[in-house]
């Protein structure tokens, strides 16, 4: 299984999930101080983005993006880019804030959902939109409430030809 993580900060999922699985894991990130981190780590984190084409012959069966799409100008363009680069029935995992049950939260404006660098605020219905408008196939969308308090969104969806 050849697994991508797209924006990788960090890379404590990389570095969790190394320790379940023996799959070849890859991340992307364009902070090169996470990516000198994830190198201390042993983990292999590329410092680029995915707009930049460096997996032009690479293909993956999961694309993960956790808490990214929120931060791109474009997030369907940044979807469909991740489109071509699964294989065929090839998972996409998306994790955003849930910025319609924070809005509903006492002291809603001052919530880490809304922060400033969050160029675009995500309810189930937007992300599922997302989604279909990306020509993936949702298979799963849901919202839980962290041990932290965040308020997030997850979904699944899956590459159909």
């Amino acid at each position: 299984v050849n697994l991508l993580d797209v924006g990788s900060g960090l890379s404590v999922f990389l570095y969790q999930l190394k320790k379940k699985v023996d799959w070849k894991l890859v991340g992307i990130e364009p902070d090169v101080n996470f990516v000198n981190f994830a190198k201390k780590l042993n983990i292999n984190v590329t410092h680029s983005n995915l707009k930049s084409n460096i997996f032009k012959k690479k293909k993956f069966n999961i694309i993960t993006m956790n808490k990214i799409i929120e931060h791109v100008k474009d997030p369907v363009k940044l979807l469909k880019i991740s489109k071509k680069l699964l294989i065929k029935n090839g998972y996409v995992y998306i994790e955003v804030p849930d910025g319609y049950a924070a809005s509903k939260h006492q002291n809603n404006k001052f919530r880490e959902e809304f922060f400033v660098d969050h160029l675009h605020v995500f309810s189930k219905k937007s992300l599922k939109k997302c989604i279909k408008l990306a020509g993936l196939r949702l298979l799963s969308c849901k919202n839980i409430q962290e041990k932290s308090g965040k308020l997030s969104l997850y979904a699944f969806a899956k590459k159909i030809v």
